[in-house]
């Protein structure tokens, strides 16, 4: 450990090597040691990195750091957080990270678990300001529920959110008012304990005292736990039984249609 302030949470270890860029980062690893098993690693380049231009060197020596990982840790998953400028802070000698930057490191890699879980984490288009703004402002576009356990039950981490639920209202030509549910996760520890169906509820709550008549949501056809848990709840396959297909429009196709 240098100068970081560590991180206090069981089953974390930060290490920071002042100086470091991407060009050390695999001899480093190779001398790296570890007092646990490790499982998952996050590598963070930050402030010292300005100066490397060439991004085909930075590649290449990047791609030769996670083969050293892979040698010392094998089986390990790599995390490469990509943090705003806003939210990766140094302390007053403007390079070291705070100790609220380590804290937002792995805030960051627990936001990118859901999209992992589902394959999609290179599709994570959306940052944390952008949450701020468009789901705690006077008009939200969309609302959230957050599942939190009781300190005794937390995580070795030492979370005590462990799963959330994000929706907004929508509205049907065939029915009317509407709730849609964009997303319904648990941390992997804490599924199969009510959490979930508990979070489920709760939008199922909202939607009828606004006086909605449908809860409508998608799911990945690969998907068939949560499959079944959503089947169990009472929901159905709205593609198998009505033939309704999501379709999408974005970016470049989505300005072109907008310029018609």
């Amino acid at each position: 450990m240098s100068r970081v302030p560590p991180y206090a949470a069981d089953g974390v270890q930060i290490d920071s090597f002042p100086g470091a860029k991407w060009c050390h980062a695999e001899t480093l690893l190779e001398k790296a040691t570890s007092e646990t098993s490790v499982t998952n690693l996050i590598f963070s380049f930050g402030l010292n990195n300005r100066s490397q231009r060439d991004k085909t060197v930075a590649v290449t020596e990047l791609k030769r750091a996670l083969r050293a990982a892979q040698g010392k840790f094998p089986g390990l998953k790599e995390h490469i957080p990509a943090l705003p400028d806003e939210v990766f802070t140094t302390g007053r000698d403007d390079i070291h990270w705070t100790d609220e930057t380590a804290e937002r490191m792995l805030q960051h890699w627990n936001e990118q678990e859901l999209a992992e879980y589902e394959n999609l984490a290179e599709h994570v288009k959306v940052t944390q300001k952008d949450l701020e703004q468009d789901g705690f402002s006077k008009n939200p576009f969309f609302h959230g529920i957050i599942a939190e356990v009781p300190e005794q039950h937390r995580t070795k981490e030492g979370h005590r959110k462990v799963g959330y639920t994000l929706y907004f209202y929508s509205y049907s030509s065939f029915v009317g008012r509407a709730i849609y549910m964009e997303d319904l996760y648990v941390m992997p520890e804490f599924r199969g304990k009510g959490v979930g169906k508990a979070l489920m509820s709760k939008v199922a709550q909202l939607a009828l005292a606004a006086g909605c008549h449908q809860l409508n949501f998608t799911i990945l056809n690969w998907n068939k736990p949560s499959m079944d848990f959503y089947l169990g709840q009472g929901c159905f396959d709205a593609t198998a039984t009505i033939g309704y297909h999501c379709m999408r429009c974005e970016g470049e196709a989505l300005k072109q249609l907008a310029q018609l």
